[in-house]
């Protein structure tokens, strides 16, 4: 019998603009700089309005039945 681990993704240090559940990152004040490559800001991971953003999309996908989270992008966060 197979077992399934449902693991969500987040994009720690780069925000593509996508929300959960209405909660919308404003990161015009916390960018730090820009991902050409795949077109999108760089945020200061130490604002406090992303480490809000980050915590309540946490907690969603574990409300939500996920078993963990990915965290992408933390060597850009770096």
């Amino acid at each position: 019998m197979i077992h399934a681990v449902k693991i969500a993704y987040i994009d720690f240090g780069e925000c593509d603009g996508y929300s959960l559940s209405g909660c919308r990152a404003n990161v015009s004040g916390i960018t730090v700089g820009y991902d050409r490559q795949w077109n999108q800001p760089i945020v200061n991971v130490t604002s406090p309005a992303w480490k809000e953003f980050v915590l309540y999309e946490v907690n969603r996908y574990l409300e939500m039945g996920f078993s963990g989270i990915m965290f992408d992008d933390l060597d850009v966060a770096g």
